[in-house]
């Protein structure tokens, strides 16, 4: 029986259980001609779309990475679904990193919330996200560039990199090296003004993407999706 998926951006991938998912379409996948064999999902939050994507390709290896401590404990637990869980942040460079947590109001004093970063949040997302509070003393956590990671993990090819990471997005394309996963999810910020202290904004990330080879294929205002090289639809 295939978990189900409701319109209110949640996914139940067992009774009881409801996770997170974002705006991907897995239908996409097919129609690239895409039987993929790795995805990584960057910035998992609580496992939900690696989840989703092991349960839709049983023999896909599915990467889940999150860096949060506290969201991590949630993300750990894709394992039983055949999820790799990995508590890191992935960026531009492997070692270190201020990370950046936060507490969502919506889901209680106590639970940390989705917008955890390398980066602190600028005034803009601060008035948009009235709800969210970031820390302002940061924690260090272990980062990791992903062709050092894909290569202590004998990984040669990606076929989807699924990426939301609260404006570390241009780091995580940084850090691809010579790797260029088929397809790229990334939520971007719209809005002017909007983003991250220091970070590298939505325009500086499409044109690292072209520059890798990619083509925007899908733009829906927070996340886009690129094709890399002659990738065409059916």
């Amino acid at each position: 029986m295939r978990a189900a998926e409701e319109p209110d951006g949640f996914f139940y991938p067992a009774p009881g259980i409801r996770l997170y998912r974002s705006a991907f379409n897995i239908a996409w996948l097919a129609e690239f001609d895409i039987e993929p064999k790795v995805i990584l999902d960057v910035g998992s939050y609580d496992g939900g779309d690696g989840v989703r994507f092991k349960q839709a390709f049983p023999s896909c290896r599915v990467i889940s990475f999150e860096a949060d401590p506290d969201r991590f404990q949630t993300v750990a637990h894709a394992a039983d679904f055949g999820v790799e869980p990995v508590q890191c942040a992935v960026s531009s460079a492997d070692g270190q990193a201020d990370w950046f947590g936060t507490k969502d109001r919506l889901i209680g004093e106590a639970g940390s919330g989705s917008q955890g970063s390398l980066y602190r949040q600028n005034d803009v997302l601060n008035r948009k996200f009235t709800f969210v509070e970031q820390a302002t003393t940061p924690i260090s956590v272990q980062t990791t560039r992903l062709d050092t990671f894909c290569r202590t993990r004998a990984i040669a090819a990606i076929d989807l990199a699924h990426i939301d990471v609260q404006g570390a997005e241009y780091d995580v394309l940084a850090g691809l090296g010579a790797l260029r996963p088929a397809l790229l999810y990334i939520e971007v910020e719209q809005g002017d003004g909007a983003g991250w202290i220091s970070a590298k904004g939505t325009p500086e990330v499409h044109a690292l993407c072209l520059s890798l080879g990619y083509a925007l294929a899908g733009d829906f205002g927070t996340d886009r999706l690129y094709v890399h090289g002659g990738l065409t639809r059916r």
